[in-house]
């Protein structure tokens, strides 16, 4: 009998020691934002986590809420908010972009493609040169600028997530997780602001809370600030 019970016991001791109890296979992305910095990005249909490992950064949302929570590791603080009340103002703060001014233009789908093996589907926009700061010379305005965004939506992460982490790279807002976007002069010279660079399946631990020992704070830019308050050393390579 005691011989019996050890053989059905085994198989749980073998799950046990083959990884981490909250292991499972995420999608996981290596990206290079212009502004933000290089980050892990971990995506599953009920979670998602962002990393950014020389910062210590992290991003992190899951089912059912999807409440946003984001640490700084090196300062050892977080705070919680809904994914729709992230802001990226920091992000915004210092792009060469008014991003924003992309917000309610209408994106052209222009078909399915991939990104490094990862299925996305592809969108463009064209707006005007008066709708950016790079100029004020009215001459200027009339002169066309293409956007042009790879996004992957197969998962059930919500757009508001979604928009979150679009907003802390200091992209436009547009559907699904950015995987890549970038923008075209009236000359077709490129300007890259997010690039994805890996693509691959593992197996990781979704299950993420709040350090015990980190302080809550009451907002973003309380998080993203380093300790000079600048905030900038989250959004360089």
């Amino acid at each position: 009998m005691k011989k019996r019970f050890l053989l059905l016991l085994a198989p749980i001791f073998l799950l046990a020691s083959a990884g981490p109890a909250f292991a499972i296979q995420a999608f996981h992305l290596v990206q290079h934002a212009q502004i933000a910095g290089t980050y892990d990005v971990y995506l599953t249909n009920f979670a998602f986590k962002a990393v950014n490992p020389k910062t210590g950064l992290t991003l992190y949302s899951r089912a059912p809420d999807w409440q946003l929570l984001i640490c700084n590791a090196r300062r050892q603080v977080f705070t919680t908010m809904p994914p729709s009340q992230f802001t990226g103002r920091l992000a915004r703060a210092i792009e060469n972009f008014d991003t924003e001014r992309f917000d309610n233009l209408k994106w052209k789908v222009i078909g399915k493609g991939d990104v490094v093996g990862l299925p996305v589907t592809n969108a463009r926009v064209q707006i005007k040169e008066s709708l950016f700061r790079v100029s004020d010379d009215p001459r200027r305005n009339n002169r066309l600028w293409t956007a042009e965004y790879s996004a992957f939506d197969q998962f059930k992460i919500p757009e508001a997530v979604c928009h979150a982490l679009q907003r802390h790279y200091g992209l436009p807002i547009h559907h699904g997780i950015p995987v890549r976007c970038a923008y075209l002069d009236f000359n077709g010279e490129k300007t890259t602001a997010l690039d994805t660079f890996k693509f691959n399946k593992v197996d990781v631990d979704m299950a993420y809370d709040q350090p015990a020992n980190y302080k809550r704070v009451k907002g973003e830019l309380e998080v993203l600030a380093n300790d000079n308050a600048s905030g900038l050393e989250f959004f360089r390579p």
